[in-house]
Formats: C-alpha cells, sequence, structure tokens
C-alpha cells in the first residue's frame, strides 16, 4: 500500500500528471452528476401526497350515507338561509328568512324550536322540502345522463330533468354543492360530511 501511495506522490509531483489526475477526477465528477439526473428525469413524477380519486357513484352514496354540515341559500320572492346538521334524515340548525329561527325538519315538516319545544310551522310552505334532503335529488338523478364541465378545482355535472336545472359540484372526493333551478326558485345546497 506504501509503495502505491508513494508512487501517486511522485507523479503528483510531476505537474503533466498532477493536470491528467485533476481532469480524471473532475470527469468522473461530472460522469456521476449525469448519471443521477439521466436517473431523476425517467423517475415519474408523483406527488408528495397523493388524494385517492372516488367515482362519483361513490360520492353520491357518501352524500346520502353519512352526516352532513349543510349550508342552504334558497332564493324565490324572500331570502331563505339554513346552516345546521343533516344527521338521519332530520334536519336540526337555524333559518335566517326575515328573523332568525331554530328549526327542526323531519319528513316534509318544519318544526320552530322555540324555549326546547318544537312547534310545526309553514314558515317553508314557499319552497320544495323535496330538495332540502340529498337522497330525492340523488335518487332524481340517478340513471339521466349529465354534460361534465370542468373548473379549475372542480367537475360539474349538470342535468336538465323535465324543466328542472340540477347542477353537482363535485371535487376529488366528495360532492359538496348542488344547485337546483326549479320553478323560479334556486337552492344552492352545500355539504360538508362529518364524522
Amino acid at each position: 500500500m506504501k509503495k502505491k501511495y508513494s508512487r501517486f506522490r511522485e507523479l503528483w509531483a510531476v505537474p503533466k500528471y498532477k493536470i491528467l489526475f485533476k481532469l480524471g477526477g473532475w470527469a468522473i465528477f461530472f460522469s456521476i452528476i449525469f448519471i443521477l439526473s439521466g436517473i431523476a428525469r425517467s423517475m415519474p413524477d408523483r406527488p408528495d401526497n397523493p388524494t385517492p380519486r372516488v367515482s362519483f357513484n361513490r360520492m353520491k352514496e357518501n352524500l346520502i350515507n353519512n352526516n352532513l354540515r349543510i349550508e342552504y341559500q334558497i332564493s324565490t320572492n324572500s331570502e331563505y338561509f339554513i346552516e345546521g346538521t343533516l344527521i338521519d334524515d332530520v334536519i336540526e340548525g337555524t333559518l335566517e328568512a326575515n328573523i332568525l329561527n331554530r328549526i327542526k325538519i323531519k319528513k316534509e315538516t318544519v318544526y320552530i324550536i322555540s324555549q326546547g319545544e318544537a312547534k310545526e310551522s309553514n314558515i317553508l310552505n314557499a319552497i320544495n322540502l323535496f330538495y332540502l334532503m340529498p337522497k330525492n335529488i340523488i335518487y332524481l338523478i340517478n340513471d339521466h345522463e349529465s354534460l361534465i364541465r370542468e373548473e379549475a378545482d372542480s367537475k360539474i355535472f349538470s342535468f336538465d330533468i323535465n324543466n328542472r336545472n340540477i347542477s353537482v359540484h363535485i371535487n376529488e372526493t366528495a360532492i359538496f354543492k348542488i344547485e337546483v333551478f326549479d320553478a323560479g326558485i334556486n337552492y344552492q345546497l352545500k355539504y360538508q360530511i362529518i364524522n
């Protein structure tokens, strides 16, 4: 080993060989860089946090079968804003019309909750309560063809069923909004699945 090292030191002392050693070192360095960059380019791009894709049918099932946080804005001659939860086909939350009320909607019957008592009310008679339950809308759009439009971060499935316009907005994992226009009333229904 000492002989090889002493031979290297002797050759290193000669300027001609010193330049050749340096040139060889640089050639090896750049070869390694080119090889590593070629390997990196041949590898497929993978996102850091891949989001699993969910089919539209699965999204519809998830919307029907899970508890939801809801925000409904309904425009007719008056404006109605409902915010709350939808659990086991019962909507509970607040209704902002002319005044703010706590409400409960169960089987297309509206109850105003005041001082812990639920009293049946006709405050939402001007709208179709059928559209407030997502399972009714999903049942309505099943087996109908749609037009699909893509936006920056979502897809919109548009349905025209018996003079009703229904738009279903989805992202990569869930249905987050449904818009319905029927009989001059516009329903903007926003959903968020809660666990």
